[in-house]
């Protein structure tokens, strides 16, 4: 494995290295004091180019934001190697990269946060709920930073058939409307100011608040974290999924250290063993909605605050 960037590209290196099956063969980084502390600390290379790396690599994670990350994860397909690539990207971007077709190589984006415990609860709940509905509404709240991963669990309730038709439909970018109508679902956003901080539990509370309706009740995710509620007609909590400690606010951290490797690793694992072309392309295609839905609520956005 290379990794490329050590600010959240540690958390990589941390998780790859006590894993039994990858191994970090090399670093890619500005070469910044820190990025130099960590790849002394584990004895790995670091170069400050793709092209400067001349051992054996079977995969490359790119966590690198920005045309920089995009520039990184592009000489890593032109050399056949797949890569996961960290949220947030430009739907241009993606659209660029699967309209080559390289048969060599394949590029999925990581948005991990769908991988956590309580959200893959969430997600089974509200898809249980909505299965034999003909229209239902969801409702988030996030920051511009967390945008993308709330937008990326919101796609998990849709089929790969309504993601295909989503894209290819134009009747849900609607320029005059606060709600966007993706098949049977109203999706209604709302975009809140960064608290400036990444990591917090303001930050994860704030940045990921998302709401679907069911016939008789409301399923609530609050913060990647949790917890999962489940409120009936009269806005009064009958359920509560609750898989974090009582004082959420004093020891987040050490249980989102624990979750999220075993979320990084399950994407790396879903890259590598992507199984069929069929499977693959449902993929990139609900990679391209995610992103071309972010686009559509950031650009909605910027134009109300005018």
């Amino acid at each position: 494995m290379a990794v490329c960037g050590t600010r959240f590209g540690q958390l990589w290196i941390d998780t790859l290295w006590v894993s039994r099956s990858f191994r970090v063969v090399a670093v890619v980084a500005r070469g910044s004091q820190h990025s130099k502390a960590v790849c002394k600390r584990y004895g790995v290379p670091l170069v400050k180019r793709v092209s400067s790396v001349r051992v054996q690599v079977d995969a490359a994670v790119v966590a690198v934001g920005g045309p920089a990350g995009e520039n990184l994860a592009m000489d890593w397909l032109k050399r056949g190697i797949p890569v996961l690539l960290e949220h947030p990207v430009r739907h241009g971007f993606l659209k660029q990269i699967h309209a080559k077709k390289n048969a060599n190589a394949c590029l999925l984006v990581n948005g991990h946060f769908s991988d956590l415990p309580e959200v893959r609860k969430f997600i089974r709940i509200c898809v249980e709920g909505i299965r034999n509905l003909k229209t239902f509404t969801v409702a988030f709240t996030a920051t511009e930073r967390t945008l993308y991963s709330s937008v990326d669990i919101i796609v998990e309730f849709l089929t790969d058939e309504q993601i295909s038709k989503a894209l290819q439909s134009k009747n849900w970018r609607r320029k005059h409307s606060n709600s966007l109508q993706l098949g049977p679902m109203k999706l209604i956003p709302s975009l809140v100011p960064d608290t400036g901080e990444e990591d917090t539990p303001a930050a994860s509370i704030g940045g990921h608040l998302i709401q679907c309706w069911l016939p008789q009740s409301r399923v609530v995710l609050v913060g990647p974290t949790g917890p999962v509620i489940t409120l009936n007609a009269d806005n009064v909590a009958t359920t509560m999924w609750d898989f974090h400690q009582p004082n959420r606010f004093a020891d987040w951290r050490p249980f989102y250290s624990t979750t999220r490797p075993a979320a990084l690793l399950k994407a790396l694992r879903r890259l590598l063993g992507r199984g069929s072309q069929l499977r693959m392309a449902a993929r990139t295609h609900r990679d391209l909605l995610v992103a071309l839905l972010c686009r559509r609520i950031f650009d909605v956005h910027h134009r109300a605050s005018r």
